[in-house]
């Protein structure tokens, strides 16, 4: 019915005697209003320009029936020298390409909604379009010396827009394999990834023939795999992003003088060259913290430290206290690459050394018993942390919440807001000598901010390094380097007693002390790989790393008389079952006399060290022999070890090396290998393996097997 209307309904009654009644009642019927659909456009969007733009209006609805119907417009007006053209314009979605423009534009369509009583509704939706040329930046550029670095640029999105990198290409000069750079500039198809409003993305030369390297979410590699090229430069070249033939970003370094793709791209002369020398990784050519692009040699400045998939806010080179931090850097307010650094304890004048520390949830998301092994001890890094200290250096660990699940940062608790628990693995492996598992730079890529790459050191408590997760080696480490793996599972470690207890803090501080001293240049000989010397004071000698140092002028030889005359641990002054502030931890200073095996081990001399006591070499019962053509040191069983030779001290802290990201080794690295405590091979030496320079991969030192007794 289409109006009013009056219905009139009558009741009769009728009694047991059969007399009957009525009565009436009328009834007005209105007819049903229909109620409108509601039309849903969507969201306003930003898109640069090119790109394919999808409209959705699914969202609409008819509260009393059905949406049949829907129609799409473009209600504005098209772009000068463009137009819009809409398709499928009569479904719930449409799509269109987004023209060129020459300045941010913005687009009104109109959706039209019909229901199934012939109602209508409509909804707008904005489009801003934003033009290609700017729509990415280059924003910075590594510098590189070895042809097969895994040198890298800096992409940046400054609009509005999440951008898809499939739609450009890189331009650059081409290194085939590792010979080197080829006159010939090469364009580089770039894979699907997005990178969102203000984001960055880093796309690293994937230089390794074969090589397997571990991108993530804002790091990418990049090769032609056709005949195997990569991006190239050195101190000149120049690096172009290309949409649709056409220069969207360009930049000419050096002394190269190749022009863009389209001339208007770049004007005047060339930007500074990039240094290039086996010291000089780390460094970059760069924007200035607003990304500033005039399309001209003064957007760009060399800057030694550079600001990896991040802002690049760092306004000075200046690194007084030797840290490899830039001292504008350490101050109250500054950033670097958007982190504070202030905040997280740097400071001027003192030498900070920063350490994320993720460990493996042993306990596999509670299936397992946790292996205390394998969570890190506060009292065990801050045992390292004092040593450090008493040697002028603040050491930053950063477990997370691990000591602290309080929200924000808490520097006093390790609790720099990146430590992190991470997945459940059997075992992991770096590369180490028979060592098999999940690599930790897997690990790294997946967890550490990538922002931290080039200041932070990396430590991963594992599990095991067998493949059958069974207790082995204590640890794996890149010497020189910035990655380490403690493996202390399996060792049946735990706190149920104080003894327990000071030998799970011990043998974790000793074992993080000695893999991160592998992280600074050291070796099981300090400047060698000749380990179990006596006369090398030092947590990296396997005489030293898990019994601690011996305490000299009293009974100093202990450590040595256990592993060579068979006596027992329990004679160790200050040994493993201390407690841990008696324990003794230190890299040597090198002031310990040589032990001559050829012409004469003089046993009243002792270690060698200032106030030494005299220590029976030959376990013969005395401390007055002069022992000729002696092996002190016979558990060293690498190839030429067999013979004798002078052991020599060596004065670690001298020669450490915390600035990792100034070489090759610590900013793309060498791949080569050396295992820790305690081997059945007992491999004490580098392994080297002839594979090219790739990410972030350096060589690292092998252990040996837990000891079999605690």
């Amino acid at each position: 019915m289409t109006a009013a209307t009056a219905l009139t309904l009558t009741l009769t009654v009728t009694d047991d005697d059969g007399a009957t009644a009525t009565d009436t009642v009328v009834v007005t019927v209105n007819p049903v209003t229909n109620q409108l659909p509601i039309a849903e456009a969507g969201a306003a969007k930003t898109v640069i320009a090119e790109d394919n733009v999808s409209l959705d209006g699914t969202n609409s609805t008819d509260v009393d029936g059905t949406v049949s119907s829907y129609s799409w417009t473009f209600t504005g007006s098209d772009p000068i020298g463009a137009s819009v053209i809409l398709v499928s314009e009569n479904d719930a979605k449409t799509s269109f390409t987004a023209p060129s423009v020459s300045a941010a534009t913005v687009l009104t369509f109109t959706l039209t909604v019909t229901d199934d009583d012939g109602a209508t509704s409509t909804d707008t939706v904005e489009v801003t379009v934003e033009p290609i040329v700017g729509s990415l930046l280059i924003n910075e550029i590594s510098s590189r010396y070895y042809s097969d670095s895994a040198h890298w640029v800096e992409i940046y999105n400054p609009t509005n827009a999440t951008i898809e990198l499939a739609n450009y290409t890189l331009r650059a000069y081409q290194n085939v394999s590792t010979s080197e750079g080829s006159r010939q500039p090469q364009e580089y198809v770039l894979p699907s990834k997005t990178i969102p409003p203000n984001g960055y993305l880093v796309i690293r030369a994937d230089s390794a023939v074969g090589s397997n390297p571990y991108a993530s979410e804002n790091v990418i590699y990049l090769k032609d795999s056709a005949n195997n090229s990569y991006f190239w430069w050195r101190i000149s070249g120049f690096v172009e992003l290309v949409h649709n033939s056409h220069t969207v970003d360009f930049i000419r370094f050096g002394s190269f003088r190749i022009p863009p793709l389209d001339s208007e791209a770049w004007t005047g002369g060339n930007a500074p060259e990039l240094p290039s020398g086996a010291d000089s990784y780390g460094y970059s050519l760069a924007r200035d913290g607003l990304s500033t692009d005039t399309n001209q040699a003064s957007d760009w400045v060399v800057r030694s430290t550079s600001t990896f998939a991040g802002p690049n806010d760092v306004t000075c080179n200046t690194d007084a206290d030797a840290d490899g931090i830039p001292d504008c850097s350490e101050m109250p307010g500054s950033t670097y690459n958007g982190l504070s650094l202030y905040d997280l304890g740097a400071r001027t004048g003192q030498t900070d050394i920063f350490i994320e520390v993720d460990y493996v949830d042993s306990s596999k998301n509670g299936e397992l018993p946790v292996d205390l092994g394998v969570v890190p001890q506060q009292k065990a890094l801050e045992r390292v942390a004092a040593v450090f200290a008493d040697r002028g250096y603040v050491v930053h660990f950063d477990v997370g919440d691990l000591f602290d699940q309080n929200p924000g940062i808490n520097p006093d608790n390790m609790d720099l807001g990146g430590g992190n628990q991470v997945d459940y693995s059997l075992s992991q492996a770096l590369r180490c000598s028979g060592s098999l598992g999940v690599s930790p730079r897997q690990y790294k890529a997946a967890n550490m901010d990538p922002r931290r790459r080039q200041i932070f050191f990396y430590m991963l408590f594992g599990t095991s390094q067998r493949a059958d997760g069974s207790g082995g080696s204590s640890g794996c480490a890149e010497t020189p380097g910035n990655d380490s793996l403690i493996t202390l599972g399996g060792w049946t470690l735990s706190d149920s007693s104080t003894v327990d207890s000071n030998i799970l803090i011990n043998y974790q501080a000793s074992t993080v002390m000695h893999e991160f001293g592998h992280n600074l240049g050291l070796k099981h000989g300090g400047f060698e790989s000749t380990n179990y010397k006596p006369n090398y004071i030092s947590i990296m000698n396997y005489l030293y790393q898990l019994e601690g140092l011996p305490t000299i002028g009293l009974n100093e030889g202990d450590r040595y008389l256990v592993k060579k005359c068979g006596a027992s641990r329990k004679s160790l002054t200050n040994n493993y079952k201390s407690n841990p502030d008696d324990f003794k931890m230190d890299y040597s200073d090198g002031v310990g006399l040589d032990l001559d095996e050829i012409n004469g081990v003089v046993e009243e001399r002792g270690l060698g060290q200032p106030a030494s006591a005299a220590v029976d070499f030959n376990c013969d019962g005395d401390t007055a022999d002069t022992l000729v053509n002696y092996d002190v040191n016979p558990w060293d069983s690498r190839v030429g070890e067999e013979e004798l030779s002078v052991l020599r001290d060596y004065d670690d802290w001298a020669n450490i090396q915390i600035i990792f990201a100034r070489t090759n080794q610590g900013d793309s690295g060498t791949i080569s290998a050396v295992r820790s405590q305690f081997s059945e091979q007992n491999i004490s030496n580098s392994v080297v393996f002839d594979a090219p320079v790739w990410d972030d991969v350096q060589p690292v030192t092998s252990e040996l097997l837990m000891p079999p007794i605690r």
